[in-house]
């Protein structure tokens, strides 16, 4: 009769190793199949005693008894958290993400404003905007409030000549600028 060989599978953290063929002793020779599983929030990190190497599956000849090692870790999770600077939102609103995991954020500016961009874990202006977690991050969505006019200019009679102030008031996010402009053209000097 053939030798058998006892193959034995240790796990250590939280995941599975299936055999194929599906069996605790093999014919001396014989050729095994191991692939390992991680369970959810796991990864799989390698193989240990008479396996070696990182693949999910790995192939072990039965030339001996043999006992391998499938370990597995737990996945870290990070906080996200999300802020806003003037007014609007942001989807999502922050969370808990794994390593690794890449989260799409979108800066949503309530009605007058404008996102005007990304600060801290992201930067720059584009929407949406993706974050690959590697560690707890805040991310905050920038908005600038539109130019408006709140006082308009009066309308003024003046004698050919004659000199006459107007005035005019806005609000938005600073700096601001102005120009004044007569029949569509700009006066020089009228502006800052």
């Amino acid at each position: 009769y053939a030798a058998v060989q006892k193959l034995t599978i240790t796990i250590e953290g939280n995941g599975s190793v299936s055999r194929n063929p599906a069996f605790d002793s093999y014919p001396k020779g014989s050729v095994v199949t191991l692939t390992a599983t991680p369970d959810a929030g796991w990864k799989f990190l390698g193989w240990g005693g008479a396996a070696s190497g990182t693949a999910t599956s790995r192939n072990i000849v039965m030339d001996a008894d043999k006992t391998v090692i499938a370990r597995f870790a737990a996945i870290p999770v990070f906080q996200v958290t999300t802020s806003v600077e003037g007014s609007g939102s942001v989807d999502p609103a922050g969370g808990s993400f794994a390593d690794g995991s890449t989260v799409v954020f979108q800066a949503k500016p309530n009605a007058g404003w404008v996102f005007a961009g990304w600060k801290c874990a992201l930067t720059g202006n584009q929407n949406p905007a993706s974050l690959q977690v590697t560690a707890s991050a805040n991310v905050v969505a920038s908005f600038a409030q539109l130019p408006s006019i709140t006082r308009a200019p009066a309308d003024a009679s003046v004698d050919t000549g004659g000199s006459v102030v107007l005035s005019a008031e806005a609000s938005g996010t600073g700096p601001l600028s102005y120009q004044w402009n007569f029949n569509g053209s700009p006066i020089a000097g009228a502006n800052q």
